[in-house]
């Protein structure tokens, strides 16, 4: 009989690689379908510890939580991403060798691996941070699709933008057992549309996100590229970005008459401001 680990291996080693507008890997039928379903019947949603809701113009519908409370059925792809089959995967995917995750740091490293979304909702055209609190560049991400049932009339898609956040190149339906993988710098935005789905039916995730040294990343990066590894970097030091008023291609205006909103619009503007200068900072260093 197959095992889940060996299930898990035949998926991705079948995937095809997408190369724009960054590599990336759609994986259907990622946990075998009696795993699946073990993990939908498990209450997950339930018994996973909230640790922040978002709710603004560009995070709205959103929560994120811990591992606390949940069964082993519903912690399965969490050790399996977070584990030494996820770092494989990672490594076999992209290239990379001497790769971590999340899991690996205590407290999942600050982030949280299962997030829930609610109808209406939607994430704006964003990069997630660029190193580890131990100085490791964040790599690559998964995203596994963990809703029971998700019809295309619901919305909820992961959108991936070109380098610059402002142009839509690719959508990911949130197909139940779906496993998203891609390569993360600090030029990978993406995204959810917005959720139309029943206020019954929320959009599932787990999320786990890898690291590498810089010079292993250097590698992954130069042969993404097809360019000879020079050294060069497509990372530098930042938070997760967002950009402001411009959540899914289209520019939405500033609410300035609510002015907590508007606070938090404009903390959005100067982190925005502060990753354009590191971006040309690097440029600089990089020329010179």
């Amino acid at each position: 009989m197959e095992s889940l680990i060996d299930h898990c291996k035949n998926a991705y080693r079948t995937a095809k690689l997408v190369k724009e507008p960054f590599p990336y890997y759609v994986i259907d039928n990622f946990l075998p379908a009696e795993t699946f379903a073990e993990l939908v019947n498990s209450g997950l949603a339930e018994h996973a510890l909230l640790k922040r809701q978002f709710e603004t113009s560009l995070e709205a519908g959103k929560s994120v939580h811990g591992n606390e409370g949940m069964n082993a059925a519903a912690n399965i792809p969490i050790k399996l991403l977070g584990g030494e089959f996820g770092s494989q995967l990672i490594s076999e995917l992209f290239g990379i060798n001497g790769v971590s995750s999340m899991f690996d740091r205590p407290n999942f490293g600050g982030y949280y691996p299962f997030h829930q979304m609610n109808t209406g909702g939607l994430l704006g055209s964003h990069i997630d941070h660029s190193f580890s609190a131990d100085r490791q560049i964040h790599v690559a991400n998964c995203v596994y699709y963990a809703s029971p049932e998700w019809p295309e009339e619901w919305g909820g898609e992961t959108v991936l933008f070109d380098k610059t956040g402002l142009r839509e190149v690719a959508r990911v339906r949130p197909k139940p057992n779906r496993l998203l993988v891609f390569l993360h710098s600090s030029t990978a935005f993406h995204g959810v549309d917005v959720l139309k789905s029943p206020s019954s039916s929320k959009r599932m995730t787990y999320y786990m996100d890898y690291y590498a040294s810089e010079e292993n990343a250097c590698n992954a990066y130069a042969q993404a590229q097809n360019i000879p590894n020079s050294g060069r970097m497509r990372t530098w030091l930042h938070g997760t970005i967002f950009v402001p008023f411009h959540p899914l291609g289209e520019f939405r205006s500033p609410d300035l008459l609510n002015v907590k909103r508007f606070r938090g619009e404009a903390t959005y503007v100067f982190h925005y401001v502060k990753y354009l200068l590191g971006k040309l900072l690097s440029k600089l260093r990089l020329d010179s």
